[in-house]
Parts: structure tokens; C-alpha cells; sequence
């Protein structure tokens, strides 16, 4: 199934590419992290899941461009949140958030 999973990432993501996670990146132990981070194309943006914590403090922050419990990006006029959990409102407003 992994072969797979990455096979797949591979095919949609470039080697340049951006890809933001909106966590639970990889389940199981150190080993499942050591295996697959390597075979990933793009750039990875980790917001962080409930199943991450326990590998991100095994030093696995390095491997990713930035690891963060929310982020928030503007493209052009229009704002996107990323976060692991879902939510109703940001900020006491979700009109024209993403």
C-alpha cells in the first residue's frame, strides 16, 4: 500500500513542488518516517495531526520546509487556513476564508 501511496504523490507532486499536510503525515514508529520521507517529491508544509506528535519530537522537524499547528496563506485577495482539525469559524468570521 505504501509503494503506492508514494507512487501516486509522486505522479501529482513535482520534485520542486509545494505540498501543504494537513497532518497525521504518517502512522507508525520511526521507521515508517525514515522509509517514506526520502521517496517524496516536493517541498512539505506539515500542520500538525494528533498522530504526529510523538514522531515530531523524534527530530523529524528538520525534514520538513515548516512545521506548524495552523498556517495561513494569502493567494491573491483570498485567504486559506490550513489546520488539522475542522472547525466552523476562525477569528469569529469564516466569510470569505478558505
Amino acid at each position: 500500500m505504501n509503494e503506492e501511496l508514494i507512487r501516486r504523490w509522486n505522479e501529482v507532486v513535482p520534485e520542486d513542488g509545494i505540498v501543504f499536510h494537513l497532518g497525521d503525515f504518517c502512522l507508525g514508529k520511526s521507521t515508517g518516517w525514515n522509509s517514506i520521507m526520502p521517496l517524496l517529491n516536493g517541498k512539505i508544509y506539515l500542520i500538525l495531526g494528533n498522530h504526529d506528535m510523538k514522531n515530531i519530537k523524534q527530530s523529524f522537524m528538520q525534514r520538513f520546509e515548516k512545521v506548524t499547528q495552523q498556517m495561513t496563506i494569502r493567494v491573491g485577495e483570498q485567504s486559506i487556513i490550513f489546520n488539522h482539525n475542522p472547525f466552523l469559524c476562525y477569528g469569529g468570521s469564516y466569510r470569505d476564508v478558505w
